[in-house]
């Protein structure tokens, strides 16, 4: 049968087991905290909030060609920002390989080409957004091209609002196209640009490969290491699509026609396709600006537990001193 002083010993491992825990448990929430917290830098929060707030506008009032513009770029920036150390593309990557993921969220190689090309930069990420809508079918007819000469272009003059608005509201894609009046505006403007009446001449099922020559002359011109874009920072590559449209409207307008159709067609690919995102990066951004307030609570509370632990040892132990002599009555 255990003795009182082998229970006072066991109690003593024991609490001393929960109080090496609760301070492991402590330390390892703390350290998780200060990832999430403290894991991005300002700078890359700011482009993930930037990108957040464009997704939301872009849903409202959307001008399809400036959303395209801003797809590229902005989504650009959020793609090559890096919570944790890690990239963001790698992260939606990853998560998107979990096996709980809806089969329409699911990774595959487009998504993985994809997210690749934007964490390039904005004008890989460009070429590439060029890609994902057919301006042509595969037999080199129909396509959007066919749509916007066969609807908008059997006259001169400008089509209705009402026209405009029927065929924002026909498209069928995976989300809602928004068609409210910034968007009817947006596709009208686009509209009185591309002059659809006339033929488009440049005529291809995605543009990429006729932009690339323009593209070389226009880094040329910037006297930038490469003219190839594969071998373009971020910034050059910036600067190259900053030229791009009105280097083309001046050299070569009839693809710059083609551009803009196929233009139209990323910014609604960009406002139907973005919003899922929003499942992801708001929550994270949420999470991420309580953790910084937590991880602060946290440390200040360390901090004041350390203090009154380190207060406690340099008291020093309280020793009692007791006499073996016997207390006499009277002096010996």
């Amino acid at each position: 049968m255990p003795t009182e002083a082998d229970q006072t010993q066991a109690r003593s491992f024991v609490r001393r087991l929960l109080v090496g825990t609760g301070r492991l448990l402590l330390l390892v929430i703390l350290l998780l905290v200060l990832a999430i917290g403290f894991g991005l830098s300002p700078g890359d929060q700011t482009k993930l909030s930037t990108f957040v707030d464009s997704v939301e506008q872009w849903q409202n009032n959307t001008e399809f060609r400036q959303v395209a513009a801003q797809y590229v770029t902005r989504g650009s920036d959020a793609m090559r920002s890096r919570p944790m150390g890690i990239r963001s593309a790698d992260w939606i990557m990853w998560i998107r390989s979990l096996p709980v993921m809806p089969k329409e969220f699911a990774v595959n190689d487009t998504s993985k080409a994809h997210y690749e090309n934007f964490s390039k930069g904005p004008l890989s990420a460009y070429l590439h957004l060029c890609t994902e809508v057919d301006l042509l079918n595969a037999d080199g007819k129909g396509g959007y091209l066919g749509e916007f000469e066969g609807r908008f272009g059997r006259s001169s003059s400008p089509p209705s609002r009402e026209d405009v608005r029927d065929w924002l509201k026909g498209l069928k894609w995976d989300y809602p196209v928004v068609y409210d009046e910034g968007a009817v505006q947006s596709l009208q403007s686009a509209i009185a640009d591309v002059e659809p009446y006339r033929p488009l001449t440049k005529r291809a099922r995605h543009i990429d490969d006729l932009l690339k020559p323009h593209i070389a002359v226009i880094a040329a011109g910037l006297k930038l290491p490469s003219t190839d874009v594969e071998h373009m920072t971020p910034l050059q590559q910036y600067a190259v699509l900053d030229r791009l449209d009105s280097h083309l409207r001046q050299t070569d307008p009839e693809l710059w026609r083609t551009k803009q159709v196929s233009d139209v067609c990323g910014g609604i690919w960009g406002q139907v396709f973005s919003p899922p995102y929003l499942t992801l990066l708001t929550p994270y951004l949420q999470v991420a600006t309580t953790c910084r307030w937590v991880a602060v609570g946290l440390l200040g509370l360390l901090l004041l537990l350390t203090a009154r632990r380190l207060r406690q040892l340099s008291q020093g132990p309280v020793t009692l001193v007791s006499s073996d002599r016997p207390v006499s009555a009277e002096p010996a």
